[in-house]
């Protein structure tokens, strides 16, 4: 048992010199990373003391014994004083309460050394027996006041730490620490104390490991922290060790069991059954032991491998390369199956702004991200996939004001994934949200597999990029030309009015390549139709459905007097078309004037908005329906209200909410109610003509690439 103390007792010495070594010179120079080099100096003094004692066993050194003791209540102060500065980047404890919550450690530690009340003798007898004094009591109740201190100061850290991320690694910690110390209180102190138990160094000693090499992971500095994968691991590396140690030594019993005159037939004995065992071990058990530390690794390579071969199969499809399908397959994929609540992909689609083009799930908050921001040049300059967590961990990303947390914050977004092209332009920033379920995936192997995944969507991103630009760059100037010319031809320059309703309208013509249509129809003196509607932006063949559009309008609204058989018979042309990417949102209302009611139909257009000047309100009103020219099996529906007197109707296309000033604010509808309720007495051309000016006032001179279409309506 003495050779085997003294071999664990080097083995811990070398072991708190590499810690205190890596931990001083190797790391970040944190505050808790110079106290927990302090720590591990501490044990390596304590360990030299029980080490010193063992080689002069018929020597009794009582006074080295009370230092001793001293260094395992100090020992015990440097874990309690890492809690509170850890972690390093989050608020530490006040430096009033640290140095008070030393002073119990440092009674004890004078009442050690200046007295016999603590610890009086020592032997060393197959281990190691020590005869306390009547102050024991004292100073167990220290070693106590500590590990309960140590618990209280982790409950505040969890429910304080702003990076929740680390709620986890809290607990773990606390936990692996708290039970190292506590069985070695009671393996030293309280069953010496009460059974005249003799502890063995080894034993005792050996606790001292688990807060070692918890604390050790905790202050490493790593990027990622995963330490229900640290625990597993280390387990399953106990297992695997003890695995070949144990039978080794018990075959090579078997091999001296036989008793053989020759030492080369029991080492050859043991040999073989040896070389049996290990080649089953190998072949059989650890891939089980392997398979258990990468169960999860291999469940996120599974879904990214069936991810990325859906990227590459229509990457290489040219008739699938649109954005339809690299949003749906690229993006909605994705976060369907690792259960992401909300996924927002920015483009830099105007320099130097990223202006949102796609969402999944949740409604992001901001719909354009200005170039000259901080954050932007910061992501630039990274390069590298980002997670939340790595804003606290990683010192590149850390930044003046926390802007990039801010940023993540205002998002709710856990990961942003930059897109690149060329030489490192960042094109686009894909921001992903939170899980709805748990956390499934190690943050670390989560980002691995995403940075393959962005190479397949980069891939697929710059060939839809150039399918566009190439696309744009063939429409020549008669084409636009044929645009222009053919808006103007289709939509009016004034409407049609009926007893008791004004109509007037706004529409600014800044697509090249499609856009907005909208027009009047007066059916007989007491009814009339409104039509608004956005042909999706794809080029010339979409101002050839606005044409198409504009034709059923003209030929059929003024002999149906219910607007969903008008949508009906739209949305039939257009599925028929042959345009099959194209389609168009649109809402249709008809105005009686004799009942005063107002049936419409919506095709996920913008809701119907109805000023009531009686209770100073507006009110919203929708009705379901899809875009026209997707599904020719779907049958709209109408919707009937009430109009009451002097009411003003308001409709308005998605190019209003979408126009963005210089400082990337976007125009919002709430500006038109405004204007609304203020003028609400004016005629309604004089309403259109104060909302026109507010909104130039508004842009300024920044350039706006979608149609802009308000219509305002009285009914009298």
């Amino acid at each position: 048992m003495k050779n085997f103390d003294i071999t664990i007792l080097c083995v811990m010495i070398v072991f708190s010199l590499y810690l205190s070594f890596i931990s001083l010179f190797k790391r970040i120079r944190l505050s808790g990373n110079v106290l927990f080099f302090i720590f591990n100096i501490s044990l390596s003094a304590m360990y030299l003391i029980l080490l010193f004692q063992i080689l002069n066993m018929d020597i009794n050194f009582p006074y080295l014994h009370k230092i001793f003791l001293c260094l395992l209540i100090f020992s015990l102060q440097m874990l309690v004083s890492i809690l509170h500065v850890f972690p390093g980047w989050e608020k530490k404890t006040p430096r009033s309460f640290i140095l008070l919550s030393q002073l119990p450690g440092l009674s004890a530690i004078i009442l050690i050394l200046l007295t016999d009340k603590i610890i009086t003798d020592v032997s060393y007898n197959r281990g190691l027996k020590h005869i306390f004094g009547e102050q024991i009591f004292y100073y167990t109740a220290v070693f106590l006041f500590y590990l309960i201190l140590f618990l209280i100061l982790s409950v505040w850290k969890y429910r304080n730490l702003k990076n929740k991320s680390f709620n986890g690694i809290l607990t773990h910690q606390v936990f692996s620490i708290l039970s190292g110390v506590i069985c070695f209180l009671a393996l030293y102190i309280i069953l010496p104390l009460y059974n005249n138990y003799i502890c063995t160094v080894s034993g005792t000693i050996l606790l001292f490991l688990i807060p070692a090499f918890i604390m050790n992971y905790s202050l490493s500095g790593e990027k990622y922290f995963d330490i229900k994968h640290y625990y597993l691991k280390a387990v399953v590396s106990i297992i695997f060790l003890a695995g070949l140690v144990i039978p080794a030594f018990f075959f090579f019993e078997i091999a001296v069991f036989f008793n053989l005159d020759s030492k080369w037939m029991q080492m050859i004995i043991g040999t073989v059954f040896l070389s049996a065992y290990f080649f089953l071990f190998f072949h059989f058990l650890k891939p089980v032991a392997e398979s258990i530390l990468n169960k999860k690794d291999k469940r996120l390579s599974a879904v990214f491998t069936g991810i990325t071969n859906n990227i590459y199969s229509f990457s290489n499809n040219k008739k699938q390369l649109n954005w339809d399908t690299y949003f749906k397959d690229g993006i909605d994929l994705l976060c369907s199956e690792l259960s992401i609540n909300s996924a927002s992909l920015f483009l830099h689609t105007s320099e130097p702004d990223f202006e949102l083009i796609h969402e999944y799930g949740e409604r992001s908050r901001i719909q354009l991200i200005p170039g000259k921001e901080k954050i932007i040049d910061a992501i630039k300059k990274y390069k590298q996939i980002i997670e939340k967590s790595l804003i606290y961990t990683d010192p590149e990303l850390r930044m003046p004001g926390d802007e990039l947390l801010k940023f993540f914050l205002k998002h709710d977004a856990e990961i942003a994934v930059p897109l690149f092209q060329g030489k490192n332009e960042l094109t686009a920033l894909l921001i992903l949200g939170k899980n709805n379920e748990r956390k499934l995936f190690p943050a670390r192997d989560l980002i691995y597999f995403l940075d393959s995944y962005r190479l397949h969507l980069e891939t697929l991103l710059g060939k839809i990029l150039f399918s566009e630009n190439v696309r744009k760059t063939q429409i020549s100037k008669r084409d636009i030309m044929v645009v222009r010319n053919i808006k103007k031809r289709i939509i009016p320059g004034r409407f049609n009015n009926i007893k008791g309703l004004k109509i007037s309208s706004i529409f600014i013509d800044n697509s090249e390549f499609g856009g907005d249509y909208l027009n009047t129809m007066k059916m007989n003196e007491n009814k009339a139709g409104i039509f608004l509607c956005n042909v999706s932006d794809m080029g010339i063949e979409s101002i050839l459905l606005s044409l198409q559009i504009h034709s059923v309008f003209r030929s059929q609204a003024e002999y149906y007097e219910s607007p969903e058989i008008i949508m009906n018979n739209i949305n039939q042309v257009l599925c028929s078309s042959g345009f099959t990417d194209k389609y168009a949102t649109s809402i249709y209302i008809i105005y009686d004037s004799s009942s005063r009611e107002i049936a419409f139909s919506n095709a996920a257009f913008n809701s119907l908005l109805i000023y009531d000047p009686g209770k100073e309100s507006f009110d919203e009103y929708d009705a379901e329906g899809i875009p026209l020219g997707i599904d020719i099996g779907f049958r709209y529906k109408h919707r009937t209200v009430f109009a009451p007197v002097n009411s003003i109707g308001l409709l308005y296309s998605n190019g209003l909410s979408s126009a963005f000033n210089k400082q990337g604010n976007s125009y919002s509808p709430s500006r038109l109610k405004d204007i609304i309720m203020i003028n609400k007495d004016d005629e309604p051309a004089e309403i259109v003509k104060k909302i026109y000016n507010d909104f130039k006032s508004f842009i300024d001179d920044n350039i706006l690439l979608n149609d802009v279409s308000i219509i305002l309506f009285r009914m009298q």
